[in-house]
């Protein structure tokens, strides 16, 4: 199952850029590696060839602004331990931190105008997205009160998380939301949800008990797949 959401990813993966892949070292982050492409003269990191646990992304380099992270561009960087994400960035593609199980802060730079930071998890500006939830983090969570939407792929992998709490502002939750957070043993989805995506649980192998509010009207397709408990 891993291995086709994988493959998902990277058929996801944007290709209407000019064919330019190249690897760089970067002096200004300790030699960390990085593929890119770039486009009208802006520069998309596709991929981390490194293998610092510590990442800090420069806002340009040669000469060029640094604008985007491609889908899944860090994943599988299972030594990576914080990232950070300059306010040059204006566009971080899906499942970008996927399978980065070391994983225990994202920290975007407060003068992003598309993305913030709330404690090590990836957000929207407005914070009403969650978008990366890290996946080295264990324990319980309580989003935030005011997020409206559960992200796809936002907490997915996360396999030592036990315990999420979702407010009643929260109105949809995403594909593979939850995909494969072992850990996770109940789920109470709040009245004010409609929308739960496909695969959303899928692979929460302990999930033992979850209450669906009359609110939901939509569950998509094997949204509760390979629950086993």
């Amino acid at each position: 199952m891993e291995k086709q959401t994988e493959r998902r990813i990277r058929n996801h993966r944007i290709n209407l850029w000019l064919p330019l892949l190249l690897v760089l070292a970067w002096p200004a982050v300790g030699q960390a590696q990085f593929t890119f492409i770039t486009n009208n003269g802006a520069i998309t990191i596709t991929g981390y060839t490194g293998t610092d646990t510590v990442v800090t992304i420069p806002s340009k380099t040669n000469g060029l602004p640094i604008t985007s992270i491609g889908d899944y561009a860090f994943g599988g960087c299972t030594s990576l331990t914080n990232a950070t994400i300059p306010d040059s960035v204006t566009n971080i593609g899906t499942y970008a931190f996927g399978r980065c199980s070391s994983l225990i802060s994202i920290k975007v730079d407060t003068n992003n105008p598309s993305y913030s930071s709330v404690s090590g998890a990836l957000f929207n500006k407005s914070q009403t997205v969650i978008i990366a939830y890290p996946e080295g983090l264990s324990g319980s969570y309580t989003v935030p009160n005011g997020v409206t939407s559960i992200g796809d792929f936002a907490f997915a992998q996360c396999t030592s998380l036990t315990n999420v709490t979702i407010p009643n502002s929260v109105t949809s939750i995403g594909e593979y939301a939850f995909f494969y957070c072992t850990s996770l043993t109940s789920m109470t989805i709040p009245s004010s949800v409609t929308n739960i995506g496909d695969l959303a649980f899928d692979g929460c192998s302990s999930l033992a008990s979850v209450t669906i509010p009359d609110s939901v009207s939509s569950i998509g397709d094997s949204a509760f797949s390979n629950c086993t408990a």
